[in-house]
């Protein structure tokens, strides 16, 4: 199954509606340059939205927890799906705290999770089985 199929999939058996989850289509560029602009290190203009885990700024190892306590399942936040390569596409979603775990679970590769005010950038990598937080001072 496709991942498209996939979510779709998900968002009917779920009976969510935009409010729960919904990607940006047309504004997702603006989404990623905050991101990119608040906690990733400027490297290569070439490389736009790509790279993010190693090119994360004032990165530490948190703990589950830590994670857990920053999601809030009125609030919505952006969620990142990688597809676990550096140069692969991201997926953009903008998506209520409580179905984070359940879309993430779904994708099975690395993700981020964006506080929506941009003030934390968290995430998380399958491999290394480790969350990552970049914080705006």
């Amino acid at each position: 199954m496709f991942w498209e199929e996939k979510i779709e999939f998900f968002i009917k058996s779920k009976k969510l509606t935009t409010k729960d989850l919904s990607i940006p289509y047309t504004f997702w560029s603006e989404v990623f340059k905050e991101i990119e602009k608040h906690f990733l290190i400027k490297t290569d203009a070439k490389y736009t939205y790509q790279n993010w885990e190693n090119r994360l700024k004032n990165k530490h190892i948190i703990n589950m927890e830590d994670y857990k306590q920053r999601i809030k399942n009125d609030k919505k936040y952006w969620v990142i799906l990688t597809n676990g390569t550096p140069s692969g596409i991201n997926l953009l979603y903008d998506c209520n705290g409580c179905f984070i775990d359940a879309i993430t679970q779904l994708h099975g590769n690395n993700y981020f999770v964006c506080d929506k005010k941009y003030n934390w950038l968290v995430t998380f990598n399958k491999s290394k089985n480790n969350y990552f937080l970049s914080q705006l001072n």
